[in-house]
């Protein structure tokens, strides 16, 4: 079992010391690079990758050694830039059918070439109130997952 480090989010202190919990010193960075600005930017990655890494016990991520995590973290990336692609493609299909539903309603019964008139008054009341009913839920739902 390895020690606990600390909980809460790390952050860099004056561009090269790395502050954990409650303001604790972890180390800095000062010498260890060629420039300041180097050091900078190293405890800037260290801390991200600390904070990116929260809520992993240390064995998890020293068992994910060889470039698992990059290639993990690239599948998963990917995977959830396809689902957003297909919510975003899914979401303009709903426009675009909620658009031609309303049009078809709109001019209901007034053009014979719709075929809505060619319907049993049973089966054209029932598809009406689908049709309302479908243009209800979609307008009433404000869900975005993106």
């Amino acid at each position: 079992m390895m020690t606990k480090r600390t909980k809460r989010e790390w952050y860099t202190q004056n561009g090269i010391a790395i502050m954990g919990d409650e303001g604790i010193h972890v180390t800095d960075v000062k010498g260890l690079s060629r420039t300041d600005s180097e050091n900078e930017a190293n405890a800037a990655r260290i801390v991200a990758c600390v904070n990116a890494c929260d809520g992993y016990a240390t064995e998890q991520l020293v068992a994910l050694k060889g470039g698992n995590v990059k290639r993990e973290v690239t599948y998963y990336a990917d995977k959830l830039c396809d689902a957003q692609n297909r919510y975003l493609k899914a979401e303009q299909q709903r426009d675009n059918l909620l658009a031609a539903l309303k049009k078809l309603l709109e001019h209901e019964g007034t053009q014979v070439e719709t075929g809505i008139g060619m319907m049993e008054p049973d089966e054209l009341q029932e598809a009406r109130k689908q049709a309302q009913a479908a243009i209800r839920e979609v307008e009433a739902a404000q869900c975005r997952i993106f």
